[in-house]
């Protein structure tokens, strides 16, 4: 999986001098529940549980957000920079399904309402 590093993010944000409060940040479980609305509890209590999970999720949102804030570049090395965000919020959406599919095989989930 590639990732881009946070730094990189917020160099390029510089660059295009556009202040990340342009966006109004989601409150973190809203922002969950619309992305992932048929699993929105089983993620808070997954990231409740794991931390690096959660952190997983954290970068997923972030970088949510910077797409949204750099979606009308109009300079090829801001239309790449877009690009590599893409890419990378689509292998952090995979991470967090993946984990949702394991935690719904996992035998302690069998019996609950649900399965």
């Amino acid at each position: 999986m590639r990732l881009i590093t946070f730094k990189k993010i917020r160099a390029e944000r510089m660059l295009t001098e556009q202040p990340a409060s342009k966006v109004l940040p989601m409150v973190d479980s809203d922002f969950i529940e619309d992305q992932f609305p048929e699993h929105a509890d089983l993620l808070q209590s997954l990231r409740t549980e794991d931390s690096e999970f959660d952190r997983i999720c954290l970068d997923y949102q972030e970088i949510f957000t910077e797409i949204a804030l750099l979606q009308h570049s109009n300079t090829p090395q801001q239309s790449r920079f877009l690009a590599d965000l893409a890419e990378t919020l689509a292998d952090l959406r995979c991470s967090i399904e993946t984990r949702i599919v394991e935690a719904q095989n996992m035998p302690q989930n069998f019996g609950k309402p649900g399965d």
